[in-house]
């Protein structure tokens, strides 16, 4: 294993596609499991939760500097915001460790005979949690500049 099969843009790769694969296969073969608008609201919703932390973060941050901020780091926000950025950046941190994680889950379910008719489950959850990062990369440059540094 060389240096670029670890990297993290490979793992994320990877993780994007086992799981776009499991949600493709448990939609085509949907055996016993029916994904109802309850499970998709609640499977979806640390995800959505992550976002919208994350987005008002950003225009708390924006507002309350009146713009981006200059540097890198915490050293320019008021004492209000840290407490909103430590909590944000632990969503998304949790988030992100769930999405790069949920491959784990998804062999499990689909190596157990029980588990996988119900693989529907953990393979929406990933999707949505990946989708739900993605979105956090339309943010304004100057906040995903200062964001990611």
């Amino acid at each position: 294993m060389g240096p670029a099969t670890l990297s993290p843009s490979f793992l994320i790769i990877i993780s994007v596609a086992i799981t776009a694969i499991a949600l493709v296969y448990s939609i085509i073969h949907r055996d016993q499991s029916r994904l109802t608008r309850r499970w998709v609201f609640l499977l979806s919703l640390p995800g959505l939760i992550m976002v919208a932390g994350f987005y008002s973060f950003a225009a708390r941050m924006h507002s309350a500097l009146g713009g981006w901020p200059d540097s890198i780091g915490t050293e320019e926000l008021p004492k209000n915001l840290l407490l909103h950025d430590g909590i944000q950046s632990w969503m998304f941190f949790v988030t992100f460790l769930v999405a790069l994680l949920i491959p784990l889950v998804l062999a499990l379910f689909s190596l157990v005979p029980r588990l996988r008719t119900r693989l529907i489950y953990p393979a929406f959850f990933g999707s949505a949690c990946w989708l739900c990062l993605f979105a956090t990369q339309l943010a304004p440059k100057g906040f995903l500049y200062w964001f990611w540094d």
